[in-house]
């Protein structure tokens, strides 16, 4: 499956979720060579500052898991590996569930990281040998990237603000900001917010299926999502369903919200939606390099992980004041 490409999206940009961590490294040894960087990368010996960052490495990604409620054990470190003068891999493996996943974390100028897969996932995940340099996180993206008139969304889409969220239907942060702070937002005139499913489908088994099905809700019967999508968020858990299961569950909400079955079954049992969430998904991936949910990009400032509404407003870009009372001038 294309979504394969995705696999460690809780891993992603971690270090966007947990600001707070020091990842600055001892001083490096200044006598230490670097490689040439139009040869291929070389592992390099393992040194006191390459364990030291490990240990914080493994601290946020354990972290991160924990939040996430990922059930990984078994975090085994590699031979770190020179990319460049400026880039540094740190290579590990990882056990989720009854597959092993092998990720990398990469040091870039001694200030911050980035995690990307180095998965062959067509050759049953068997690790690639060679390591790319990855693509730096951009923090600024324009919503305009995005067609978001082909997606659910609360408020005017004149409206001052502009709020998108990606999101996982089976993510335990992503049902409690639903839950919290979304009605919060449907109350707020100055916001436009949209909602782009994000499903991680290797750690949410559900939640393809779930994403599918709400947008097929509003594909057929407009005006229908926002019912569809707080039933799943609030009322069906969705990390406990069988396969079964979720096809009852969905059978219940077509007839509980009269959403004309025919269509609804035609459209999920062709993934109608699939290929517009697929091309919005791959676009926040190739421009900003988090697949993490949640990720928000508020009037183009990127943040993932919870937020509240304060926070959320905090990002709004600011406009220009109005003029003081009485400063106009005065025609002759």
């Amino acid at each position: 499956m294309k979504r394969l490409s995705c696999l460690l999206f809780c891993l992603i940009a971690v270090s966007i979720m947990f600001p707070t961590l020091s990842l600055t490294p001892a001083k490096a040894d200044t006598n230490t060579k670097q490689p040439d960087t139009k040869k291929e990368p070389k592992e390099v010996g393992m040194t006191d500052a390459d364990r030291a960052m490990q240990a914080k490495f493994q601290k946020v990604l354990e972290q991160s898991m924990a939040l996430q409620r990922v059930p990984a054990k078994s975090l085994t470190w590699m031979a770190p590996k020179q990319i460049s003068k400026s880039i540094k891999a740190f290579p590990f493996s990882i056990d989720i569930g009854n597959n092993r996943i092998f990720s990398t974390v990469y040091l870039i100028d001694n200030q911050y990281f980035v995690t990307t897969p180095i998965l062959d996932t067509k050759d049953s995940f068997r690790p690639v040998p060679d390591i790319s340099p990855p693509m730096p996180i951009d923090l600024s993206l324009s919503p305009s990237l995005f067609p978001l008139t082909h997606f659910p969304s609360i408020g005017s889409i004149n409206a001052q603000n502009t709020l998108i969220e990606f999101a996982d239907d089976q993510c335990h942060t992503c049902r409690k900001w639903n839950r919290e702070v979304l009605p919060l937002i449907r109350n707020e005139k100055n916001i436009h917010f949209v909602y782009i499913p994000y499903p991680i489908v290797v750690l949410h088994p559900n939640a393809l299926d779930a994403a599918i099905f709400e947008m097929c809700a509003e594909q057929t019967l407009p005006g229908s999502f926002w019912d569809v999508h707080d039933l799943l968020n609030n009322r069906i858990e969705l990390g406990t369903l069988s396969k079964d299961q979720m096809d009852s569950a969905f059978k219940g909400i077509i007839a509980t919200k009269n959403l004309p079955a025919a269509k609804m079954n035609a459209c999920t049992k062709t993934q109608g939606p699939l290929a517009e969430i697929q091309g919005a998904d791959d676009t926040l991936l190739s421009h900003t390099g988090i697949p993490n949910v949640p990720t928000f990009v508020a009037d183009g400032h990127v943040v993932t992980g919870y937020q509240s509404l304060e926070n959320i407003k905090k990002l709004f870009a600011p406009k220009a004041p109005l003029p003081a009372a009485g400063s106009a001038k005065k025609s002759p």
